[in-house]
Protein backbone atom coordinates (compact mmCIF):
# COMPACT_ATOMS: atom_id res chain seq x y z
CA UNK A 1 0.00 0.00 0.00
CA UNK A 2 1.47 3.35 -1.02
CA UNK A 3 1.76 6.54 0.93
CA UNK A 4 -1.10 9.08 0.58
CA UNK A 5 0.90 11.21 -1.85
CA UNK A 6 1.12 8.27 -4.25
CA UNK A 7 -2.66 7.93 -4.70
CA UNK A 8 -3.51 7.39 -8.33
CA UNK A 9 -4.82 10.43 -10.23
CA UNK A 10 -8.09 8.59 -10.84
CA UNK A 11 -8.66 8.01 -7.10
CA UNK A 12 -7.68 11.60 -6.29
CA UNK A 13 -10.10 12.90 -8.95
CA UNK A 14 -12.91 10.70 -7.60
CA UNK A 15 -12.22 11.86 -4.04
CA UNK A 16 -12.29 15.49 -5.13
CA UNK A 17 -15.50 14.94 -7.13
CA UNK A 18 -17.27 13.30 -4.19
CA UNK A 19 -16.15 15.96 -1.70
CA UNK A 20 -17.25 18.72 -4.07
CA UNK A 21 -20.63 17.01 -4.52
CA UNK A 22 -21.04 16.73 -0.73
CA UNK A 23 -20.06 20.39 -0.19
CA UNK A 24 -22.57 21.51 -2.82
CA UNK A 25 -25.30 19.40 -1.21
CA UNK A 26 -24.50 20.93 2.20
CA UNK A 27 -24.74 24.43 0.70
CA UNK A 28 -28.11 23.57 -0.88
CA UNK A 29 -29.41 22.28 2.47
CA UNK A 30 -28.30 25.48 4.24
CA UNK A 31 -29.99 27.57 1.57
CA UNK A 32 -33.20 25.51 1.75
CA UNK A 33 -33.24 25.72 5.56
CA UNK A 34 -32.88 29.51 5.34
CA UNK A 35 -35.69 29.70 2.79
CA UNK A 36 -37.87 27.51 5.01
CA UNK A 37 -37.22 29.67 8.10
CA UNK A 38 -38.12 32.80 6.13
CA UNK A 39 -41.31 31.21 4.80
CA UNK A 40 -42.31 30.01 8.28
CA UNK A 41 -41.74 33.48 9.69
CA UNK A 42 -43.85 35.03 6.92
CA UNK A 43 -46.58 32.44 7.52
CA UNK A 44 -46.57 33.17 11.27
CA UNK A 45 -46.89 36.93 10.64
CA UNK A 46 -49.72 36.34 8.17
CA UNK A 47 -51.49 34.02 10.62
CA UNK A 48 -51.24 36.58 13.41
CA UNK A 49 -52.57 39.26 11.08
CA UNK A 50 -55.56 37.25 9.92
CA UNK A 51 -56.42 36.19 13.48
CA UNK A 52 -56.20 39.79 14.66
CA UNK A 53 -58.50 40.79 11.80
CA UNK A 54 -61.03 38.00 12.37
CA UNK A 55 -61.41 38.18 16.16
CA UNK A 56 -64.10 40.74 16.97
CA UNK A 57 -62.87 43.87 18.78
CA UNK A 58 -63.58 43.94 22.50
CA UNK A 59 -64.41 40.25 22.73
CA UNK A 60 -63.54 38.62 26.04
CA UNK A 61 -63.10 35.09 24.72
CA UNK A 62 -62.60 32.13 27.04
CA UNK A 63 -60.31 29.22 26.22
CA UNK A 64 -62.04 27.01 23.67
CA UNK A 65 -64.29 29.76 22.30
CA UNK A 66 -64.54 29.66 18.50
CA UNK A 67 -65.34 32.23 15.83
CA UNK A 68 -66.39 30.87 12.43
CA UNK A 69 -65.99 33.01 9.34
CA UNK A 70 -66.94 32.09 5.78
CA UNK A 71 -64.76 33.53 3.06
CA UNK A 72 -65.48 32.31 -0.43
CA UNK A 73 -65.87 28.54 -0.28
CA UNK A 74 -63.85 28.15 2.90
CA UNK A 75 -64.86 28.19 6.54
CA UNK A 76 -62.21 29.57 8.88
CA UNK A 77 -62.41 28.73 12.56
CA UNK A 78 -60.45 30.85 15.00
CA UNK A 79 -60.15 29.17 18.41
CA UNK A 80 -59.01 30.78 21.67
CA UNK A 81 -56.25 28.44 22.85
CA UNK A 82 -55.01 30.17 25.99
CA UNK A 83 -54.65 33.63 27.54
CA UNK A 84 -52.60 35.02 24.66
CA UNK A 85 -52.92 32.63 21.75
CA UNK A 86 -55.45 31.79 19.07
CA UNK A 87 -55.35 29.05 16.45
CA UNK A 88 -56.93 29.01 13.02
CA UNK A 89 -58.11 26.16 10.83
CA UNK A 90 -59.52 26.12 7.33
CA UNK A 91 -62.30 23.85 6.12
CA UNK A 92 -63.00 23.70 2.42
CA UNK A 93 -66.61 23.45 1.32
CA UNK A 94 -67.24 20.04 -0.24
CA UNK A 95 -67.59 20.17 -4.00
CA UNK A 96 -70.89 18.72 -5.23
CA UNK A 97 -70.45 15.79 -7.59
Amino acid sequence: MGAPDTVSPTAADETSRRITFWEQAEAEVRSAEHTLRCAQSERDRAKAGVIEWLVPDGVQAKNGDKFNIWCGDNLYTVTKLNASEYGITETKRPVAK
